[in-house]
């Protein structure tokens, strides 16, 4: 028995694995050349058969739908903006993520986004459907003006794909360099994306960035102009330089040559998958689901023989006694001019996946087997059988196989999608015995599941498996598709978790409210990261509960969600009676002055947090003058983070005042909130009679070079 995946477009050729026993299945297309076959069939460890498509699937098959036209500024009013709504969603994902990237491209050097703005839709593993709804959502609030230019972005991001060329320009010298990162953001885009490796290099060498800052803007799930953003979007956060490098540096790039608007659109479109299919084909998994191999370094040419099909009819062509990979797929290899597709037949582990997956690592890194455009791979099958008895034992190995931990740290284990679907097979087995057996013994303290495609499905096989843990676990889950329901699903392993990680996750009140009714009742659970989701004062009530109730709680992060200053008011109301907690995030919400001084006032006499973040919360100076008077009084908190308000002169003084009766706070942030050398002169009165405190963030703030090396001259510790 075998599986067909065959294609309706002319030029099409597509390889089918059938399955024997346990093995792998996989279908590859090339397009831009018929290859063409011999009519035989080879000998060996895997046989070949050749033949054609029914006539109905070759020729004839219907035309794509046309893009859809651009709604005109009759639609663009916010009543019939909103009124049309369902056509701007179909418009924004009608193509890739990168089309709609460019949008935002546009509106953030039009100023119709906020940097937050930009920050909240560029979250990745998002459904581009989500994206696009919340993108319409922020554009509506901004009245007609803000409709008007969504719709301009839209028909400029078309009309850049369709000519590459550049117009505008920018000062590279510029006195506002991260302003100019914004406002001529599409043009260094297009500058920028074919040569941002060697920049990343670049920036790499000259200090700018990590390399694990470039390791994160060079993964392979990113094209090439998506890095070029990610790299601008550091340099806009980054206050070391890396802004006017990049805008000096990219001026002298050159500018690449024009395409036709159809050869551009190949070009970019075979480059991005030339990049997945490249990370793909690099490694190669064992039959057991232990072992991840390199391909490069486990490889042996196969030598495929050939026999000759005697039955047919006229004069036998000639034919090489073997035949190697490239005489197999290559157009001009060993030719038939009728055949289309090739079927391989072969025992498991006689090397059929092996042989197409060198394949496509040839193609993806221009070695071979270039005069097709386009190579798809797809996995039509993992296994087809795999009794209990293996199951289990093959979990026990992935386990036991997780190398020691370092002494002093949790033992951690980075899942990878063979491990998820190991889970989901126990899962529909539903065998609570074979559950149990193949977590005995597991000694993770950490298990990460990042990027893992995992869903309510997935959290509902975890839940099933992971319960029967005899140490409690970390479970880190950020970047995936939980929401509400998987949260739901998590709920019967949650007494084994210690810390829960769900960043990213599209989680919403009802979801959360519902994980912290049982998180009472769960002792282990000491820490839940929620940032980036969809949190709003609604959940407050339920965190000030889990605050007042749970002694033992340790660490709540609850970065870039939608809590105002009431969610902050309530919210503070528990945390008068919490004795535990070490680490409070607010970062990225709406808490203002009132939310910071409610939570000011509840700190005045804690006795355990360490760790205050309330950068970007619209803070003025009210705000800071409560805080300051909390430093006066609480002799725990160690680290305060403020960054990216608007706290001034006359805030960072009141600070300064508080800092000089305050005996425990180690590092103040007060990055980008408009503070001159007035502010600063405070601070350096407060740090001459506190010798507590190691740093006191400046950068971003309103210093010349003169101005800030006569500061870091006078101490040490304000970091300018």
């Amino acid at each position: 028995m075998g599986l067909l995946c065959s294609g309706s477009c002319p030029g099409t050729l597509t390889l089918t694995v059938p399955l024997r026993a346990v093995c792998c299945a996989w279908s590859f297309c090339c397009w831009a050349h018929r290859a063409r076959v011999p009519t035989t069939f080879l000998k060996g460890c895997s046989r070949l058969f050749i033949g054609n498509y029914p006539p109905g699937e070759r020729k004839g098959a219907p035309r794509p739908a046309s893009r859809d036209t651009i709604p005109g500024c009759e639609m663009c009013s916010p009543e019939a903006f909103q009124a049309q709504r369902s056509q701007l969603v179909g418009l924004l994902v009608s193509g890739s993520l990168e089309g709609f990237e460019s949008i935002l491209d546009w509106l953030l050097s039009w100023e119709v986004l906020s940097w937050e703005d930009y920050e909240g839709l560029s979250l990745l593993g998002q459904p581009l459907s989500h994206l696009a709804r919340r993108l319409l959502d922020t554009i509506w609030k901004k009245g007609t003006w803000g409709c008007q230019k969504l719709i301009a972005a839209i028909q400029e991001a078309q009309n850049n794909s369709q000519s590459p060329e550049l117009h505008d320009r920018w000062d590279p010298d510029s006195l506002q360099p991260t302003g100019d990162l914004l406002s001529h953001r599409p043009a260094l885009v297009r500058r920028l994306y074919s040569h941002v490796e060697g920049v990343l290099d670049l920036v790499q060498e000259q200090g700018f960035v990590s390399p694990y800052e470039c390791d994160e803007i060079r993964l392979p799930i990113f094209t090439s102009s998506q890095r070029a953003r990610r790299l601008l979007d550091l340099a806009t956060v980054k206050a070391n330089g890396l802004a006017a490098f990049l805008l000096q540096h990219i001026q002298e790039l050159p500018i690449n040559p024009t395409l036709p608007f159809e050869a551009a659109a190949c070009k970019k479109y075979s480059s991005k998958l030339r990049t997945m299919v490249s990370a793909q084909a690099r490694f190669l998994s064992t039959y057991d689901g232990v072992d991840n191999l390199c391909l490069e370094d486990i490889y042996t040419e196969n030598i495929l023989a050939v026999r000759r099909d005697v039955g047919v009819a006229g004069s036998p062509k000639k034919s090489p006694a073997t035949l190697g990979l490239e005489e197999l797929f290559h157009a001009g290899g060993h030719l038939n001019e009728d055949a289309d597709t090739m079927l391989v037949v072969g025992e498991a582990g006689s090397g059929k996946s092996t042989l197409l997956q060198r394949l496509h690592l040839l193609w993806a890194t221009g070695r071979d087997f270039q005069e097709f455009l386009f190579v798809f791979p797809k996995a039509l099958l993992q296994r087809q059988a795999c009794d209990r008895w293996c199951l289990a034992r093959t979990l026990r190995k992935h386990f036991h196989s997780i190398p020691p931990a370092v002494p002093g740290e949790d033992k951690s284990m980075h899942a990878m999608p063979g491990f998820i679907w190991l889970i989901r097979s126990l899962y529909e087995m539903r065998e609570e015995r074979l559950a149990r057996k193949a977590v005995r013994g597991l000694k993770v303290g950490h298990l990460k599941l990042t990027f893992c495609s995992v869903g309510p499905t997935e959290c509902a096989a975890l839940a099933f498996v992971l319960r029967h843990l005899r140490r409690p676990v970390a479970l880190q889950l950020d970047y995936n598709s939980v929401g509400d329901i998987g949260v739901e699903q998590l709920l019967p392993c949650l007494s084994i978790c210690k810390a829960l990680y769900l960043r990213d996750n599209n989680i919403s009140d009802r979801g959360i409210c519902k994980l912290i009714e049982h998180a009472l009742h769960c002792e282990n659970l000491q820490k839940l990261a929620l940032f980036n989701n969809k949190l709003t004062d609604g959940c407050a009530h339920s965190m000030a509960k889990l605050l007042a109730c749970k002694q033992n709680f340790l660490a709540l992060r609850l970065g870039n969600n939608h809590i105002t200053a009431a969610g902050a008011q309530v919210l503070a109301e528990g945390l008068r009676g919490n004795t535990s907690l070490q680490f409070l995030g607010f970062w990225g919400n709406s808490v203002s002055d009132k939310g910071a001084q409610a939570l000011a006032e509840a700190l005045h006499d804690h006795q355990s947090l360490r760790w205050l973040s309330l950068v970007g919360n619209n803070i003025g100076i009210t705000g800071a003058q409560a805080l300051a008077l909390m430093l006066e009084k609480n002799i725990i908190l160690e680290e305060l983070c403020l960054e990216e308000n608007h706290l001034q002169d006359e805030g960072v003084c009141a600070l300064a005042e508080g800092l000089k009766r305050n005996s425990s706070l180690k590092v103040l942030k007060l990055s980008n909130n408009h503070v001159t050398c007035l502010g600063a002169e405070a601070l350096l009165q407060a740090l001459e009679r506190n010798t507590t405190i190691l740093e006191v963030w400046l950068r971003g703030n309103t210093f010349s070079v003169e101005e800030i090396e006569k500061l870091s001259h006078r101490d040490a510790r304000l970091l300018l």
